[in-house]
C-alpha cells in the first residue's frame, strides 16, 4: 500500500520485466520462471512524500534457498537493480545491497509466508525495512531524487505478492 502523501495506489504500479517473471492478480504477484537474475521495476517515479509497501513471500524453491531482493532502483536503470542503481533488501541472508556491495542488515533469511515492509520516505531520502512487523531501521539514506519501486529475484519459483 502507498500511504496518503502520494495520489498512487498499488493498483497503479505495473511492474515490467527484465528477465523470466509471470505477472498474476493485477500485476502484483511476481513468479520467476528461470534460474537466472533479473529484476522487475514500478513503472510509477516517486519523488515527494512517504511511501509505504508490504511484501509477501508466498513461495520459495523447495530446497528453502531464497535469492529475493526487494528496495528501489533509479527510473533509468538498465541492470540488475543490485548491480546498479538500486539499494535492496536480500531474503537470502538479510543483508542489503548496493552497486554489487553487501552490508549485514538485519541477516534473517526468509521464509514462505513471511512479510517484509518497506517504507520510503523521499522528502528525506531515507529507505527502511521491517520483517514481519519488527523494524529492521534504516537502510539507506541520501537517495536520489527520483526512485521506482525494484524486485530482483534468481531461482525459479521464488514468489513474491505486493500487498
Amino acid at each position: 500500500m502507498c500511504e496518503a502523501d502520494s495520489p498512487y495506489n498499488t493498483d497503479s504500479f505495473i511492474i515490467l520485466n527484465a528477465g523470466k517473471i509471470t505477472l498474476s492478480n493485477s500485476n502484483k504477484t511476481l513468479l520467476s520462471t528461470a534460474m537466472n537474475w533479473k529484476t522487475s521495476r514500478g513503472k510509477v517515479v516517486m519523488e515527494t512524500g512517504k511511501w509505504q509497501f508490504q511484501f509477501r513471500i508466498d513461495k520459495v524453491p523447495s530446497d528453502g534457498t531464497i535469492a529475493t531482493m526487494i528496495g528501489v532502483c533509479t527510473p533509468s536503470t538498465t541492470k540488475i537493480a543490485y548491480q546498479g542503481e538500486g539499494w535492496m533488501f536480500y531474503g537470502y541472508d538479510g543483508h542489503k545491497w548496493h552497486k554489487y556491495s553487501d552490508q549485514q542488515y538485519n541477516n534473517v533469511k526468509w521464509k514462505t509466508g513471511d512479510i517484509i515492509g518497506m517504507f520510503l520516505d523521499m522528502d528525506k531520502h531515507t529507505l527502511r525495512y521491517e520483517y514481519n512487523k519488527k523494524d529492521c531501521g534504516i537502510a539507506y539514506e541520501n537517495l536520489p531524487s527520483k526512485l521506482v519501486l525494484a524486485i530482483d529475484m534468481y531461482y525459479v519459483n521464488e514468489q513474491v505478492t505486493i500487498l
